[in-house]
């Protein structure tokens, strides 16, 4: 039997939507909903009372999968038809869409974690810290005058590592990529649809840091920032000798996956250690395999075999021989939808742990089995 999805409005629930989807992503702070009605609901009489900025839980059964506030409200009505669009997001919606008034800008001397506390005290939003990588001091933070919250706080993720997303209470989650395993298993029978992609086309032979000091420092100065999560910065140009000279640092990551010379070069965005630099160099050779593979799978229901709901950040087995895949990955994105033509469904977006793995400086590489070293390649995932 199908389980209702219902909204539910200073205690009153709403269900028997004709369409209802909730869409959570692992690289996104704010879980979505979008429902449809196409009838008054049964038993109910009122005028239309659901209006933007009122908060919402969402529920599958008895289980909540989202706490936060309705975005918009698009009723259309006429003589053979009552149809009504909900659109909201989590609580943290407002540390994504807002720029902070913080008159000084500045942290100095605090952990990532207190100042994301600090932040989103300001949205009311909590946070819940499931990393020590979080307690890392930052030195000096700097927000930028126009930049959101989400843009600062994400920033510093990156720069210790930690992964940032909500959970089914609205909560900021402070965590690191595959905390949990799920109990469900993807096997050849056990989906209604699956599709994998494997794009190498941003894989590389060696991945080649250089060091930045005196002159290069400040060649690459207005060039700097940090890369997004999983991307991989192009070099600014080194034209000069005696820019060419300053880059004596340089760290090698090379993947034997890769059967061709195929160099990439990259520009550290802060002054390295050696050993900072060869980390460097090793995530953005994990990072690059993370990003080649990507499994998007459909499910009947919403619950693992155990009767827990699907969720983002485990790590699921996933054994194939259809797909040409044999490994576990992360689940990075889940869709609950419900209607009439499909019923209940659960959509999962599934890529290896690197992918997710931001670029802290310092990553312990992962291996898959059937690799003996570096980052894992296609053998370790490919079913034999």
């Amino acid at each position: 039997m199908s389980e209702h999805i219902t909204l539910t409005v200073d205690g009153r629930p709403y269900a028997g939507w004709s369409t209802a989807r909730i869409t959570r992503a692992l690289r996104k702070c704010a879980t979505d909903f979008h429902f449809t009605t196409s009838q008054r609901w049964v038993g109910q009489s009122d005028p239309w009372v659901l209006r933007p900025f009122q908060p919402v839980t969402v529920s599958i059964g008895n289980d909540v999968v989202m706490t936060g506030w309705i975005d918009a409200v698009e009723p259309v009505i006429g003589p053979r038809e009552h149809q009504v669009q909900l659109v909201g997001r989590s609580l943290t919606e407002d540390v994504i869409d807002c720029v902070p008034d913080i008159p000084s800008g500045q942290y100095t001397g605090y952990s990532m974690a207190a100042i994301c506390q600090a932040v989103c005290a300001m949205f009311g939003v909590q946070v819940v810290v499931e990393t020590a990588l979080a307690d890392a001091v930052i030195p000096i933070a700097t927000i930028e005058h126009h930049e959101t919250a989400w843009s600062f706080i994400e920033r510093l993720g990156r720069l210790t590592g930690v992964l940032l997303t909500d959970d089914e209470q609205g909560r900021l989650v402070l965590t690191t990529a595959g905390s949990t395993h799920a109990n469900g298993k993807i096997v050849d029978g056990g989906y209604k649809r699956a599709s994998a992609r494997f794009n190498a086309s941003r894989w590389y032979s060696d991945y080649i840091v250089l060091g930045q000091c005196g002159l290069a420092a400040a060649a690459v100065q207005s060039w700097g920032g940090l890369a997004g999560e999983g991307s991989l910065p192009a070099a600014p140009p080194i034209t000069s000798p005696e820019l060419r000279s300053a880059y004596s640092q340089r760290a090698v990551a090379h993947d034997a996956q890769v059967p061709r010379y195929r160099p990439h070069i990259v520009i550290a965005e802060s002054q390295l250690t050696q050993d900072g630099l060869q980390a460097r160099a090793n995530w953005l050779r994990a990072a690059a395999y993370g990003n080649a593979l990507s499994l998007d799978v459909t499910l009947a229901g919403f619950r693992q075999p155990d009767g827990s709901l699907w969720k983002v950040n485990q790590l699921v087995t996933v054994s194939s021989p259809l797909l040409g895949i044999d490994a576990d990955l992360l689940v990075a994105d889940v869709e609950f939808a419900q209607d009439s033509a499909s019923g209940s469904v659960t959509a999962l977006m599934l890529a290896p742990i690197e992918a997710y793995t931001p670029d802290p400086g310092s990553v312990k590489l992962r291996k898959h089995k059937g690799h003996g070293g570096g980052a894992a390649g296609w053998d370790g995932v490919f079913a034999e």
